[in-house]
C-alpha cells in the first residue's frame, strides 16, 4: 500500500486504500498465490517416503508486550492437535533466548529427547511458571 504524501496518514486515509486493496484482490488471486503452493506440498508429503517438518516463527514480535488488559501473557503457545512434525519459534519473555515448541510424533521425540549434540543448547520441558531470574535454566 504506498501513500503519495506522508502527510496524510490519517487513519481514515489509510482504512479507506485498505478497504479499496482488499476489494481489488479477488478470492482467485488468493487462490492463485496459495492454492498452488498448498497443493504441491499436499501431494509431496502424501507421498509414505516424504519425511518433513514444518517450522514457522513469531521471533522478533514483541508479542510478549501485548496487554489486552487483563496483563501481558506469561507464555505464547499455538496448540495444535492435528499436526506432528511442526516446530514452533519464539523469543523468550525475557528476550534472552528462543523457545521451540516442538509436536513430534512418539518415535522422533525419543530421538529428538537423545540428542546429545543438540541437549547442549537446550533444556527439555522447560516449566514456563518458573521465574527464570531466579534459575540457571537455559533454552535455545
Amino acid at each position: 500500500m504506498k501513500v503519495e504524501d506522508k502527510n496524510d496518514l490519517e487513519l481514515h486515509s489509510i482504512v479507506f486504500l485498505l478497504r479499496k486493496r482488499l476489494q481489488e484482490f479477488s478470492f482467485e488471486q488468493g487462490q492463485n498465490i496459495f492454492g498452488e503452493t498448498n497443493t504441491e506440498m499436499m501431494e509431496l508429503v502424501s507421498k509414505e517416503s516424504a519425511h518433513y517438518f514444518c517450522v514457522t516463527t513469531s521471533c522478533g514480535m514483541p508479542i510478549y508486550e501485548a496487554d489486552f488488559r487483563w496483563g501481558k501473557p506469561i507464555w505464547i503457545n499455538v496448540f495444535n492437535l492435528l499436526m506432528s512434525n511442526l516446530v514452533i519459534l519464539n523469543d523468550t519473555r525475557e528476550g534472552n533466548g528462543i523457545e521451540a515448541i516442538m509436536y513430534l510424533t512418539e518415535e522422533e521425540m525419543g530421538v529428538f529427547e537423545r540428542n546429545q549434540a543438540l541437549l547442549a543448547f537446550a533444556t527439555l520441558g522447560h516449566n514456563i511458571f518458573e521465574d527464570s531470574s531466579t534459575t540457571s535454566t537455559s533454552r535455545l
